[in-house]
């Protein structure tokens, strides 16, 4: 018993000096609590307004719930958004040089804005905001889409891919930080071009699609056909792919560009992760899990675990209670309940459940001695490190 209370102080000692460590870096997403909106000047009373369109861009983001807003306003907490602020600067947008002079029918030409007002809020008061108010929180690991995308233009199909010289991709791009999900696409080298053809795109053949989409290993996949009609307006068709276990769910739009219709799909697919993944917090779900941990070799193993766990959107406190050779088991202190921790375990891909014989009472919880007492603790539940 010494010797382990020795081992754990000196594995706790090394975690601080690893705490400025990556743990992981797949679905995990950096900026949710900034944003960036464009502004013409840096006037205060423009500035408020810009604040406020980014607290709203943030609010999407943290709580995956586009609807948040009006329920919020309802509080009138967001009329006093400036104070949430921890820093803020302009940067300068390019201008283009050649930009029209007026518009058309010879009309002056809307000012463009000349810069971008950055913000970043304060974590710790808009997840509170969220809490009291019975909204989600989604946490930083989230689950990364796939998009197929095949588009038909002036009577030319193509798939588009990671190295397009369209403008979807930057869309893509732009829409997955606005909304907080990974999105990714194909690379349509000679791989790809073996397993998938945009036929099968096009045609939403299921078989294809997953086959090709394995090598990237995607917890979502977004398969979507845009064509544009002859009024010059787009038309969509939507299919996504939840998980692995998934049928499908379809969808239609038409929208009067191709940026529009591309909102839409990539919005469709991150409300229903959104609605999966995120959860509300809640005081009556906390309590306490076991997890024991195996192949953690070493202190380094040992430090990237134990922030990890704490770095759990559900964990208020990881607690290392027992270490038996390589592995470690944690008393885990939960502000929800064990289904919303499990999840994020499997999103991170940190972690991978393994199988286990140990016996377990007939309502889910182990027997656990203190001095001469018997006492139940929570749920235990048995991963392997994965390094």
């Amino acid at each position: 018993m010494l010797f382990m209370k020795r081992l754990l102080i000196i594995f706790s000692l090394f975690f601080v000096l690893l705490s400025g460590r990556s743990v992981w870096a797949a679905a995990e997403v950096d900026g949710l609590y900034e944003a960036s909106v464009p502004v013409f000047t840096q006037d205060k009373e423009e500035r408020k307004l810009a604040v406020r369109a980014a607290f709203d861009d943030v609010i999407i983001k943290v709580s995956g719930d586009r609807n948040a807003i009006p329920l919020l306003e309802l509080t009138g907490i967001l009329e006093n958004v400036v104070s949430l602020v921890v820093q803020y600067r302009y940067d300068k947008l390019p201008q283009e040089p050649t930009a029209p002079q007026t518009a058309a029918g010879g009309q002056p030409a809307e000012p463009l804005p000349t810069q971008m007002l950055w913000v970043q809020f304060d974590e710790a008061e808009v997840n509170r905001i969220l809490q009291q108010n019975d909204l989600p929180v989604w946490s930083r690991v989230r689950p990364v889409m796939l998009v197929w995308l095949a588009v038909e233009d002036a009577g030319m199909r193509f798939v588009v891919d990671s190295g397009s010289v369209s403008d979807i991709p930057m869309e893509l791009e732009r829409l997955s930080k606005r909304r907080g999900v990974p999105v990714v696409l194909p690379l349509m080298d000679l791989e790809d071009q073996q397993n998938i053809r945009v036929t099968d795109i096009w045609g939403n053949f299921n078989d294809p699609v997953k086959l090709a989409s394995e090598r990237y290993q995607p917890e979502a996949i977004l398969l979507g056909r845009l064509l544009r009609d002859r009024s010059g307006g787009w038309r969509g068709r939507w299919t996504f792919y939840g998980d692995e276990k998934s049928t499908g769910v379809h969808w239609s739009n038409i929208a009067s560009t191709q940026k529009e219709l591309i909102a839409i799909g990539v919005n469709g697919a991150s409300d229903w992760l959104a609605q999966r993944f995120s959860h509300v917090f809640s005081e009556l779900e906390a309590g306490n899990v076991l997890l024991t941990i195996s192949d953690v070799t070493g202190l380094a193993h040992y430090a990237s675990v134990q922030k990890y766990l704490e770095k759990l959107p559900s964990v208020t406190q990881a607690q290392a209670i027992k270490v038996e050779a390589d592995n470690i088991t944690y008393q885990l202190k939960l502000k929800t309940g064990t289904e919303d921790l499990l999840q994020s375990i499997k999103l991170g891909k940190v972690l991978v459940p393994v199988p286990t014989s140990n016996p377990l009472n007939p309502d889910g919880q182990i027997q656990a001695s203190e001095g001469s007492q018997q006492h139940l603790v929570a749920n235990r539940f048995f991963y392997r490190f994965v390094h």
